[in-house]
């Protein structure tokens, strides 16, 4: 890794992505979730059993009803949760940066950082990838460095 210029191996993008799911995989993965707990597999199982006539013990649309709307409601709220995450990631991929050039500073996103670049972090900024400080304002060469980010913890 030279610092400052392009390097000639394939890295993952500086991207944060914490949604759970796309188009494409949100109904089997939301389904597969409530299914596999037993609760859920049980009111599906005797729903089941409600469709086949020598079975039956009351109407169908009384087993399916309840399973079909705690079901909706699950996905309603799986939904929402996916869509904020993906509205936070997007906050924080879009964070602007300064990025230290041969040509001079130049504004980035976050998302658009790469290894070896030369990234400008300010005070009370947030540290945008895994970096090597080299250098601080403090005259003693300190720096403060929040970690809640990575632990949880907020004693500071």
């Amino acid at each position: 890794v030279f610092l400052g210029q392009p390097t000639p191996t394939k890295f993952a993008k500086n991207e944060v992505k914490n949604t759970k799911y796309n188009l494409v995989t949100f109904i089997p993965k939301v389904l597969y979730e409530q299914f596999k707990v037993f609760i859920n597999l049980y009111f599906l199982v005797v729903a089941i059993t409600q469709l086949i006539p020598t079975l039956r013990v009351t109407y169908v649309y009384t087993s399916w009803a309840p399973l079909a709307f705690v079901i909706f409601i699950t996905m309603c709220r799986e939904a929402y949760d996916d869509l904020k995450r993906r509205f936070r990631d997007n906050e924080v991929n879009s964070a602007p940066y300064k990025k230290l050039t041969p040509g001079g500073v130049v504004k980035i996103t976050s998302d658009k950082i790469k290894v070896g670049d030369l990234i400008y972090i300010e005070k009370d900024q947030r540290v945008p990838a895994d970096v090597i400080l080299l250098r601080t304002t403090e005259k003693a060469g300190s720096c403060f460095i929040r970690t809640d980010q990575l632990d949880g913890e907020t004693d500071w």
